[in-house]
């Protein structure tokens, strides 16, 4: 787990790296608050990234 110290406490993640999440949150046996914690990302945070990219359960893009 990486701890952020100092001034600058945001970590920037690239789309590549978002993309790579939503897709996790939604294989199966896995959920949004299990990859965020994996991640070290809130789980609202995930589920902004999801909204954004027009996913959900019912029409998955991926």
């Amino acid at each position: 787990m990486e701890v952020l110290t100092g001034p600058e406490r945001r970590r920037r993640w690239t789309a590549e790296q978002k993309l790579s999440m939503v897709r996790e949150s939604f294989e199966p046996g896995k959920s949004v608050s299990m990859v965020a914690r994996h991640y070290g990302v809130n789980p609202n945070q995930l589920f902004h990234w999801r909204k954004l990219g027009g996913f959900n359960r019912s029409s998955q893009h991926l």
